[in-house]
């Protein structure tokens, strides 16, 4: 008999409606979006600004999967990944139908995969753009284009996942539970290990003895509690450290870790924490 975690877990319930509801949301969103893709790096010359177009495209392709997921309620989230990374391959190739009809004059559509394969071909030998002098070609190219087809197809299936992932579900009411509250300041703790240990065994009083942070500017312990907004049943608490550290020229930098996730708690537990940020 498998020993229950303390953690949420996915039931991994999910119905066809859902799957349609991912599928159909991905699929809208990769050949909507691949026609904005299209023609801005076609258009745009700077390079730089390209990488995080092509970031943005997979990004928004997953987020459009997970969208539908939530609607339709589904709760596996494997499944969410494995949605995002057919829509991510659906949007690659719209990308480039797009892209090609965007940069040919006069425009023409090539739709066919072999046609689309023979393009590619071609264009690998001339190369598509340069940076500092260089053109790259051949081989090469390939791998740029490996690296974008990596970043959208990836990226949509990774950013469709974390949609999800870490966003618990109340089996009870059927809904999903994200009335989350944030309290900030409380004092670093030395161990984290042993502390989510010892939450693990049921001591989460540990979290209201937590005082507060002598130098809330550089550590300290952020609370996260979550619970259903229609009943008691689902209750969570999330403990993440927090530094700020400061460079030569006095800059902050952020820096986040979040070592307890979603550890279940009681209804009674969640006010007494609650109160804290009174």
């Amino acid at each position: 008999m498998t020993q229950e975690t303390p953690y949420f877990v996915h039931s991994g319930k999910v119905t066809v409606t859902s799957i349609l509801l991912m599928t159909i949301f991905g699929s809208l969103a990769a050949l909507v979006l691949s026609a904005i893709y299209g023609y801005a790096i076609a258009f745009i010359p700077f390079i730089y600004i390209n990488f995080f177009i092509t970031l943005g495209f997979g990004a928004f392709t997953g987020m459009a999967v997970g969208i539908g997921g939530k609607i339709g309620k589904a709760r596996r989230p494997g499944l969410y990944c494995l949605i995002g990374l057919v829509v991510g391959l659906l949007a690659e190739y719209a990308g480039w139908v797009a892209w090609f009809y965007a940069s040919s004059s006069p425009s023409f559509l090539i739709v066919h995969p072999d046609e689309l394969l023979k393009a590619l071909e071609l264009l690998a030998i001339t190369g598509a753009w340069s940076l500092f002098g260089w053109t790259p070609t051949g081989f090469s190219l390939y791998i740029i284009w490996a690296v974008e087809a990596l970043i959208i197809i990836g990226g949509s299936a990774l950013f469709a996942y974390a949609c999800v992932q870490s966003t618990p579900f109340c089996e009870h009411c059927a809904q999903w539970v994200e009335n989350t509250q944030t309290i900030n300041g409380f004092q670093e703790i030395e161990d984290n290990e042993a502390f989510k240990s010892k939450l693990e065994q049921g001591h989460i009083d540990m979290v209201l003895e937590l005082g507060i942070s002598a130098e809330p500017s550089l550590a300290s312990t952020e609370i996260e509690i979550n619970r259903c907004k229609s009943c008691d049943n689902s209750n969570y608490l999330s403990l993440t450290t927090v530094e700020i550290s400061l460079d030569d020229k006095g800059k902050e930098s952020k820096s986040t870790d979040e070592f307890v996730s979603n550890l279940k708690i009681t209804s009674i537990q969640h006010a007494q924490i609650e109160a804290l940020n009174s």
